[in-house]
């Protein structure tokens, strides 16, 4: 009987989809940042902050969520050139 850890073919395949879950879950992670932001500014929940605290979270939730963007994008490139 062989085990999934000693079997070359299947190791490969368990390092292929977590990359892949990687991948989508930075995708997913980034959208949440967008998202969250733009639901700090519109949303009543937080009526209780004043419009200047809720702007530059959101505004940093943006800024952030385009740093990881561009990070996920220039590794993807990299992994492309390779």
């Amino acid at each position: 009987m062989v085990k999934a850890g000693n079997h070359p073919i299947l190791a490969c395949s368990t390092v292929i989809s977590m990359q892949k879950f990687a991948k989508y879950f930075s995708w997913f992670v980034i959208l949440l940042y967008f998202v969250l932001g733009v639901y700090i500014l519109v949303s009543p929940r937080f009526q209780y902050l004043s419009k200047e605290i809720k702007i530059i979270f959101a505004v940093f939730l943006f800024l952030y969520g385009g740093f990881r963007l561009a990070r996920l994008w220039t590794k993807n490139r990299e992994q492309n050139e390779e």
